[in-house]
C-alpha cells in the first residue's frame, strides 16, 4: 500500500495489521506528490490511500494532476480517496470521487457522517466503488459493521439539506473570520479546504495546547505529526471561535 505523510495514521495501522508492507510518500508543498507516488508503483502495489482534502493539511489535489496521475496507472490496483472533509471544499479545480468512479474501474472513494453532518458518535460512512471490489469487501467485513441507529441517522442526515446547508455556511464564515483573526496575531494559517485550520504560531505547540486547555479550549498540537510549532483547530460557532482567538493570544503571551 503506498499513502502520503503525514495523512491519517489508520491506513499503515490496518496494513501492518495484514501483515502487508507500507510505502510512505513524503507531502510535496502540502499537498499529495503525485509523480512520486506513481513512480513508487510496482506490480505488487494492490492500493493507494490518498486523503482528499489531505489530513491535517486541509488541501486538495487539482483535478488536471489527479486525471494525469491516474493516466500513468497500471490496472489491477485501487486508488481509494479518503473523502472524509469533501463537503467542506470551496475549490471548484478538486477531483471527487463520484465523478470519477464510473470513469475508472480502479478508482474507490469513502464519505463519513462524522464530520460534515455532526454523527461521529455513530461512526456511520459508505464507499462507493466497482462492483467486483465492494463484493470483496462485503465477503470480508465484520457482521453488523454498522448498527440500526447509525442507518436511519444517516438517512435523515442526507435528507436535511436545510441543515448542512447551515453547517457549511457556519464554517465557511467561521474560517474566514478565524483565518483573519489569527494573522493579526502574527500566526500563520494555512489555507485549509476542510474544517479546520492549520497554523504556524511560532513557539512550541505542545506548550500551547497545555496553556489553551488550563482555559477549556482544546486545540491539538501536531508535534507528533513532525510540525512541533504548528497546531490545528476545528471550526466552532462564532462564539466559540471567538473565545478560542482570546485563548490563544493569551497562550502565546504567557508562552
Amino acid at each position: 500500500m503506498i499513502t502520503s505523510e503525514p495523512s491519517f495514521l489508520v491506513y499503515r495501522k490496518a496494513v501492518q495489521a495484514q501483515g502487508g508492507r507500507n510505502v510512505v510518500i513524503p507531502l510535496k508543498d502540502g499537498t499529495h506528490d503525485l509523480e512520486r507516488i506513481a513512480q513508487a508503483v510496482t506490480p505488487r502495489t494492490r492500493i493507494i490511500f490518498l486523503d482528499n482534502p489531505t489530513n491535517p493539511m486541509g488541501t486538495v489535489i487539482p483535478s488536471r494532476r489527479f486525471e494525469a496521475f491516474l493516466s500513468t496507472l497500471p490496472d489491477g490496483l485501487i486508488v481509494a480517496l479518503d473523502e472524509a472533509y469533501m463537503e467542506f471544499v470551496r475549490d471548484p479545480d478538486t477531483p471527487r470521487g463520484k465523478d470519477l468512479v464510473h470513469k475508472d474501474r480502479r478508482v474507490a472513494f469513502l464519505r463519513t457522517f462524522s464530520k460534515a453532518y455532526g454523527l461521529a458518535g455513530l461512526r456511520a460512512g459508505y464507499g462507493i466503488m466497482d462492483e467486483e471490489v465492494a463484493r470483496n469487501l462485503e465477503k470480508v467485513r465484520q457482521p453488523f459493521n454498522m448498527n440500526s441507529m447509525a442507518q436511519v441517522a444517516a438517512l435523515a442526515a442526507l435528507d436535511d439539506r436545510d441543515y448542512l446547508k447551515q453547517v457549511l455556511k457556519i464554517t465557511w464564515e467561521g474560517m474566514d473570520g478565524l483565518t483573519a483573526g489569527l494573522k493579526g496575531m502574527g500566526c500563520r494559517p494555512l489555507p485549509s479546504q476542510t474544517n479546520y485550520i492549520l497554523v504556524d504560531v511560532g513557539k512550541d505547540a505542545d506548550v500551547i495546547y497545555k496553556q489553551m486547555l488550563k482555559t477549556g479550549v482544546i486545540i491539538r498540537s501536531m508535534a507528533s505529526y513532525g510540525f512541533p510549532t504548528h497546531i490545528r483547530i476545528t471550526i466552532g460557532l462564532p462564539e466559540e471561535n471567538k473565545r478560542c482567538l482570546a485563548a490563544l493570544k493569551e497562550a502565546l503571551e504567557n508562552a
